[in-house]
């Protein structure tokens, strides 16, 4: 037995086949290794792709599931190691990634159900009336004005100050623009 086994190592090592290397642990908790990463990827992105026909060309998660598995499917067909695919993808360890697609396979469904892409005229409403709310911290008030305004030149920093006149003067102006036009 130990000669079999001693001959079987001999023959591996002078033959050219590459075996892949496999994981010992994930180092992330309830994570365990998948040995067969590759294979996983590979059926889930097909899975991916033939389950997004549910949602018509043109909308943009559709666009943007196929692109994300196409790219997968790319990347595995071309590499066996699972530290290269880590690496290229930039998405964590490979059972991390088959996590997200196994997500992203069972967000598809829920998507075409949901018909996230069609927009009524009441969704229209809740969204301008959300956009003149103050709720974020890049909202700017419009009676907002700001103290010191400067402007760069060719031949350096013009800073000028406008008073209140100033200011409601230019905004009466760009107003009878507006209404001309």
């Amino acid at each position: 037995m130990r000669f079999r086994l001693s001959k079987i190592l001999f023959q591996q090592q002078n033959t050219n086949t590459v075996t892949r290397r496999l994981k010992q642990t994930t180092g992330l908790v309830g994570v365990p290794v998948q040995h067969r990463w590759r294979e996983m990827i590979l059926k889930l992105c097909d899975d991916g792709l033939k389950s997004i026909n549910q949602i018509p060309k043109g909308v943009f998660f559709r666009t943007q599931c196929e692109n994300n598995f196409k790219y997968f499917q790319k990347v595995c067909n071309e590499h066996d190691d699972y530290e290269i695919v880590e690496d290229i993808l930039n998405r964590g360890q490979v059972e991390e990634i088959i996590m997200q697609l196994e997500d992203q396979v069972d967000l598809i469904p829920k998507m075409a159900e949901w018909r996230a892409w069609e927009v009524d005229e009441e969704d229209v409403k809740i969204e301008r009336k959300q956009a003149t709310t103050l709720e974020y911290d890049l909202d700017i008030p419009t009676d907002h004005i700001p103290p010191k305004m400067k402007f760069l030149t060719w031949s350096g920093v013009y800073e000028t100050e406008y008073t209140q006149e100033q200011l409601k003067e230019q905004e009466n102006n760009n107003t009878t623009t507006e209404n001309k036009q």
